[in-house]
């Protein structure tokens, strides 16, 4: 397994990437869970997730309505925060009174998440267990109508742990000082959406 910097994970993608690829990743990411008398506050989720990156969230949408016969050029909704790349691959978070932004997420349409577990303390804590804590689940309003959805999810650079693709497997060395060099100008063909 090859060690990689942020910064080169980024560089990477952009210079090899093209279009639609097939990745997987494996994340350690905090759940979010309900406070109130949760005696697991503080597990981590850990998981594989295998999809796309590059992909296009608003077309894939249109195809799915269009598949369950409701097509009718739906649009994606702008974000509350931050904006897309160009090139499709990344989050910039940016403040609105801001005209650009560092990238500090990959974006990934999930076709499956496996090897879920969670980890409080060294220990592995049953899911079921966890069930009552979790949040609520909701689709974007974009496809709320529809009976599948495209899952799409912004993942941290600080939650990957491991990317596999274009035939390599990458151990993500994390930095504590962002992504240097990476500050991204918004443009007027910047996508926005969720």
């Amino acid at each position: 397994m090859k060690q990689i910097t942020t910064q080169e994970m980024v560089k990477m993608i952009r210079d090899n990437v093209k279009g639609t690829t097939f990745v997987s990743i494996d994340t350690v990411t905090d759940p979010r869970m309900k406070k109130t008398n949760n005696p697991f506050l503080g597990a981590m989720k850990h998981q594989t997730l295998t999809g796309a990156i590059g992909y296009d969230y608003e077309k894939g949408v249109n195809r799915l309505a269009a598949k369950e016969g409701k097509y009718d050029g739906r649009q994606a909704q702008a974000r509350a925060w931050g904006f897309v790349t160009e090139d499709k691959f990344f989050v910039c978070k940016t403040a609105p009174e801001n005209e650009g932004g560092q990238i500090g997420y990959l974006r990934m349409k999930v076709e499956k998440c496996s090897n879920q577990r969670f980890i409080l303390n060294g220990e592995e804590i049953p899911a079921e267990k966890l069930e009552n804590f979790m949040p609520s689940k909701n689709k974007s309003s974009t496809q709320s109508d529809l009976t599948g959805e495209v899952i799409a999810r912004d993942i941290g650079f600080d939650s990957i742990k491991v990317v596999r693709m274009l035939g390599d497997e990458y151990l993500l060395i994390q930095s504590t000082t962002g992504i240097e060099g990476e500050t991204i100008q918004k443009s007027e063909k910047a996508t926005v959406e969720v």
